[in-house]
């Protein structure tokens, strides 16, 4: 990676982090996908999604909401391939539930919530798409009640 890269990475994760209300950084790293763009769109799907992000913030590990983002980005995977991690802990394995510890998971979230800005604060989430070679990576925040409070009391 040059050095151009590594600046304009940085300045991503910082506008993501900066959100207004926001507790922590959400790196969304989707795997094999039939091409970057592919990988990008579903990334940025599963980052934007409202229901993730608020379950982000609740530190609730709610694997179905997404699954559910990575569904509507409209990249075509079949759910029977996917791996699905948050943070160290695989929640699928080719589709299927992994045993895994909610509450070691949710403990991992909320500790995030309250690391150093971009420090410790990034919560990973790493889907494999298994379809191909291909990668991409996202960058977003929580939804706080105060990102919501902030934007619903003033005008333009």
């Amino acid at each position: 990676m040059f050095w151009g890269n590594i600046v304009c990475q940085n300045l991503a994760k910082n506008i993501a982090r900066d959100g207004e209300g926001a507790n922590c950084l959400l790196e969304v790293l989707v795997q094999g996908a039939k091409n970057t763009n592919d990988a990008i769109n579903v990334a940025k799907t599963i980052c934007n999604s409202a229901l993730v992000k608020t379950a982000i913030h609740g530190c609730d590990p709610n694997w179905g909401r997404i699954i559910s983002a990575a569904g509507n980005s409209g990249v075509k995977f079949n759910l029977n391939d996917v791996d699905l991690h948050i943070g160290n802990d695989q929640i699928l394995e080719k589709g299927k539930l992994n045993k895994y510890d909610p509450q070691k998971v949710k403990d991992y979230i909320k500790s995030k919530m309250k690391g150093r800005y971009l420090v410790d604060d990034i919560v990973q989430i790493m889907i494999n798409l298994n379809t191909g070679e291909s990668k991409g990576t996202a960058w977003g925040c929580d939804l706080s009640k105060k990102y919501v409070e902030i934007n619903s009391e003033y005008t333009t």
